[in-house]
């Protein structure tokens, strides 16, 4: 039986987010994620994430995942500390980098917080590098009563 290739990922972007006119560090830290091929290079991904705006915000997230030939989208909702609830955005592109296995740089072209109570945006300008390994197929162990020892 063929099993699906496998994947686990984790990495951090870095960049800049916008916040009233001012321009704070954010990052995206990919705590823990894994990836399941289907088919026709359509990846099924899950993935656990904390984005952090400067000292203003740490958001832990969940986020559902669609990889698809070099593109690659990621959504999630949330509750922030103070109540409000809040979605996140991010799409983009990831390639392989050039001479290092299992590394990929990812970089979000479109990426946002969102407050769903007030409708503030948050802008989110990152790029990275994410590592990832392979996971070996898990071998099914079938037991035939009848087998002859």
């Amino acid at each position: 039986m063929d099993h699906p290739a496998e994947v686990e990922f984790k990495g951090i972007t870095t960049g800049w987010a916008a916040l009233a006119g001012q321009a704070y560090s954010s990052d995206i830290e990919l705590l823990t994620g894994n990836a399941v091929r289907q088919d026709n290079c359509i990846w099924k991904v899950a993935s656990s994430a904390e984005i952090s705006v400067g000292e203003r915000m740490d958001i832990p997230r969940d986020l559902k995942v669609k990889a698809v030939n070099g593109k690659l989208g990621l959504h999630g909702t949330g509750t922030l500390e103070c109540g409000d609830t809040f979605r996140i955005v991010l799409r983009g592109h990831y390639a392989p980098v050039c001479d290092s296995p299992g590394e990929f740089v990812l970089e979000f072209s479109t990426a946002k917080v969102q407050n769903m109570d007030t409708g503030l945006r948050i802008p989110l300008i990152q790029h990275g590098i994410i590592t990832v390994e392979s996971i070996p197929p898990t071998v099914d162990v079938v037991t035939d009563s009848n087998a002859k020892e």
